[in-house]
């Protein structure tokens, strides 16, 4: 049976005396539909495709499930405004019936003044909110409508369960429905315990910053140094550690030594003197960078309130990078006069903020979005549509330069979606993105090194890392296979014309810009090895930073983007919780950012390794190239099982690396 999609491969040189001039003449076509441009502010390092070529558009099947879900987001939305204005103007009647008869006509006159106020500002905010959207583009409905309807003071929440009441027709986050367990503080919400801040660590929507602490750095490590930690963080070198059998004084350094000390370290955040980064405002309200350091103790016996099997414990935080600043703890071990631990939850919030920032502009756009961008745009500029490695990579670039188009126009642009959610000024994020670009190597970021260049290698727990590393190997397996079926041996790698064109350029600083990468290919091990890392970064990688987003950022008074007080210092005071609403996003803010972490969750176009529009039929016409596929749909079948039995025995099942929820590209 022959396939559906994409004819029989071949390489240029084995090509037929009629071929050669018809190859020549696609990839020409394609170079004058595909070409980069730099002409993004604050991008100068990443190259970005001038537009979507033809063929590159969503199709009517991508653009069915974004219609669905965005009526999903809708009816929520709607629900919500309709609640707000309903508890607006029942408050107006109440206000109103209440004064009738007990304090005359002058007060009523100021009463139903009130509610004539509400109502044109009712009708006003409808206007301004169709003009806006008109402006801005339709995300401005999210950003504005709450605000411009209702009142400011309905918008600030009075109590953390409003944040809750968000979530009305859609599902509830993962993070608020944590299934209960016995060893489980009984007090407060789970996603707002110590041990679920230790495990997204590990398991949440970003799993990329946190390193080992180490005494010195070896050549090419990422991990953190402790001297220069302590330079900035003065923190005691000993530490009172609860653990199962009672506390114990732990040596910092020992802990070093013994590899199980790690941290989070979001120095980025402050700027490298050169660009500072610029806080921001939305709808007149102040916003606040963070950039704190957290500090987490890999506990095997860790105390109650833990899983027993061993934790990722936090044990300080710092809320900057000031040396001399207050330091927080569990148990206010440091002085920063925090009784009733209110420092401490917002201490957590701020590194969960940065954690998020970091996520957004990093983590999730350059080192996924944009990076496979670069690829895409190479593999039609270079390699020929006949060549095997375009058809084994095509359906990992599908729609990444048009949903990276997307973002162009409404997300990262000045008033839109990340400006308005996101607590750093626009410019500030985009320098961040263009400065990981400059700082990103292409070897490092290969599954098979980068566990242990960042010193997580060693972990006894590492969800992301652990199943990852199942769906990486697959892959490499799969890209031996059919490599294997086109390249003989090293010397048929290094003379293939159209490969070479595609390295250079993927490497050339004018063009793909990709730092790091080989300047040339000589060997089947390296072919491989890149290939398989482009698919990784296509599909597990984008999932894990991508799908986690809703499911554990959809809670604000946990995680969000954006902080609205200033840090407290060791002399403030923290006396309830509802004093601590005040670091918390309006809810109108929160309600956006949870519409379109949604969208961004739930929009799945295909799966890992199932390339076939039609099931029945198979996607390669050569048969030793699809028998490569069906053992990795296999393998990748046996991951699956595997993930779902691990997650039995997690505290909070780890979701984002099952194949069957990874798509093939980043097209969301």
């Amino acid at each position: 049976m022959q396939a559906m999609n994409v004819p029989i491969p071949t390489l240029p040189g084995e090509a037929t005396a009629a071929q050669p001039d018809a190859r020549a003449l696609q990839l020409q076509l394609s170079r004058t539909a595909y070409n980069y441009v730099r002409s993004y502010p604050h991008l100068e390092a990443v190259p970005l495709c001038a537009g979507v070529p033809p063929g590159e558009e969503f199709s009517i099947a991508y653009n069915a499930l974004v219609a669905q879900t965005s009526a999903e987001i809708a009816e929520n939305f709607s629900c919500n405004v309709r609640r707000l204005l309903e508890q607006q103007f029942k408050q107006d009647l109440e206000t109103l019936e209440g004064d009738m008869g007990l304090l005359g006509f002058h007060k009523l006159g100021a009463d139903l003044l009130r509610l004539e106020q509400d109502v044109q500002a009712l009708i006003d905010g409808m206007y301004a909110a169709a003009a806006e959207a008109v402006q801005e583009g339709p995300t401005a409905i999210l950003k504005s409508t709450l605000y411009d309807l209702v009142r400011p003071e309905r918008l600030q929440a009075t109590q953390e369960s409003d944040y809750k009441d968000l979530v009305v027709t859609l599902p509830v986050p993962q993070m608020m429905a944590i299934e209960a367990k016995d060893w489980m503080p009984k007090e407060g919400e789970p996603c707002e315990q110590d041990w679920f801040f230790g495990y997204l660590q590990l398991a949440g929507f970003n799993t990329t910053n946190l390193r080992r602490v180490v005494l010195d750095r070896a050549t090419g490590s990422k991990a953190l140094v402790w001297r220069e930690l302590q330079a900035k963080m003065k923190i005691p070198d000993t530490v009172t550690v609860p653990s199962r059998g009672g506390p114990a004084s732990l040596t910092l350094v020992d802990a070093i030594t013994a590899g199980t000390l790690y941290a989070c370290d979001y120095a980025a955040l402050i700027g490298d003197g050169n660009v500072q980064p610029k806080e921001s405002c939305l709808h007149g309200k102040h916003r606040y960078l963070p950039s704190p350091i957290a500090l987490f103790y890999w506990n095997g016996s860790p105390p109650e309130g833990y899983p027993s099997g061993g934790a990722l414990q936090p044990i300080a935080i710092q809320l900057d990078q000031a040396p001399g600043s207050a330091i927080f703890s569990p148990d206010d071990a440091f002085h920063a006069n925090d009784a009733n631990h209110l420092k401490w939850k917002i201490a957590k919030y701020f590194v969960n903020v940065a954690c998020a920032i970091q996520h957004e502009s990093v983590a999730h756009l350059g080192d996924c979005h944009l990076i496979m961008e670069a690829v895409a745009v190479a593999t039609h500029r270079q390699l020929a549509k006949v060549h095997p490695l375009f058809q084994l990579l095509e359906p990992h670039l599908r729609f990444t330069i048009s949903i990276n188009d997307g973002a162009s126009h409404n997300l990262i642009v000045p008033g839109g979606v990340v400006a308005a959610n996101v607590g750093a000024n626009i410019d500030w994020t985009l320098q961040m993105v263009n400065d990981a670009r400059e700082a990103w190597r292409w070897p490092e970021n290969s599954p098979d090194h980068i566990f242990g260049l960042r010193g997580t290698d060693k972990l006894a727990d590492y969800p992301f890392r652990d199943d990852t590393l199942l769906l990486w190997k697959a892959i490499k397996d799969f890209v031996t296979g059919y490599v294997a079926i086109y390249y003989g041996d090293d010397a048929a790698v290094a003379s293939d014309p159209e490969l070479k064109a595609w390295v250079r350029e993927l490497g050339s600083p004018q063009h793909g810009n990709l730092p790091g990468f080989p300047e040339t290919l000589d060997t089947l091990e390296q072919l491989i090895e890149i290939v398989a890392q482009m698919i990784y970064t296509a599909g597990p990688l984008h999932a894990s930073v991508n799908y986690g987003q809703y499911p554990f950022a959809g809670f604000a008074p946990s995680v969000a983007a954006a902080i609205y007080k200033a840090a407290p210092t060791r002399e403030d005071q923290i006396n309830d919780k509802a004093e601590c609403l005040a670091w918390f996003p309006p809810l109108d803010v929160a309600l956006y950012t949870v519409s379109f972490v949604y969208l961004l969750s739930s929009i799945q176009f295909d799966k890992l390794g199932h390339y076939a529009s039609n099931p029945q039929y198979p996607y390669f016409a050569h048969r030793p190239a699809q028998k490569a596929l069906e053992a990795f749909q296999a393998a990748l079948a046996q991951a699956e099982i595997t993930i779902h039995q691990r997650n039995l025995e997690r505290p909070v099942p780890y979701l984002f690396q099952l194949p069957s929820r990874v798509p093939n590209s980043v097209s969301i």
